[in-house]
């Protein structure tokens, strides 16, 4: 019984351990040294911190963390699928900008309310056009203080699949559809608007002022 619970604290301990923090010290790709502290690139399973100020470009595939925290004017940009185990709780008082699918398979996510410090401005996560941010795990709590937007254009529409638990205050999504047939030069065009998400009115989410009434 000993040895066994011996064995059990063993790898607990070597878990923990290999679970590295790694923080960008200046703007970089993902895979370059010179991008973090201590010269080395994150490896899967670290908890990864994106420090004030530093925009970071996932160039390479294969990417899975234990946590993202994206500080003051900070962003992440993912141009290669991501996935966040969530052993511990991700933060985002920047940026994260969703070029590819970002998956987050356990864990809470919140998105920060404007920052103490300079320049003042929410965290904010943005989910390019034809692309998707999926919350896998139905235990996950979404907090959204700061700002989610989801773009889209003439032929795709950015998407947010989402199990788990939404917090937020205010209304925080911004849906910018793209939109057929609407016209500056005084012809008459239509177009039917209906809203994305389930529980909110469409008219929480139009901005825009060339629509017929």
């Amino acid at each position: 019984m000993k040895k066994i619970l011996l064995i059990i604290i063993v790898l607990l301990y070597s878990n923990a351990y290999s679970q590295s923090t790694i923080t960008s010290t200046q703007s970089g790709n993902w895979d370059s040294g010179s991008t973090w502290v201590g010269g080395s690139a994150p490896t899967n399973g670290d908890n990864v911190v994106i420090d004030d100020s530093h925009d970071v470009t996932v160039n390479v595939t294969g990417v899975s963390i234990n946590s993202l925290t994206i500080d003051v004017d900070g962003s992440l940009v993912v141009d290669n699928p991501l996935t966040i185990t969530g052993g511990a709780n991700s933060s985002f008082q920047g940026e994260l900008k969703v070029r590819n699918t970002v998956t987050v398979s356990a864990g809470n996510v919140t998105i920060l309310t404007n920052a103490a410090d300079a320049p003042f401005t929410p965290g904010k996560i943005t989910v390019n056009a034809g692309k998707s941010l999926i919350f896998s795990n139905a235990s996950t709590v979404l907090t959204n203080n700061g700002q989610l937007v989801i773009q889209s254009d003439s032929q795709n529409f950015g998407s947010v699949l989402f199990k788990g638990t939404a917090s937020y205050t205010g209304l925080p999504v911004v849906y910018n559809r793209y939109i057929t047939g609407i016209s500056t030069t005084g012809l008459d065009s239509w177009n039917t608007i209906s809203s994305p998400v389930n529980f909110q009115q469409a008219a929480g989410i139009v901005s825009q002022t060339n629509l017929a009434s």
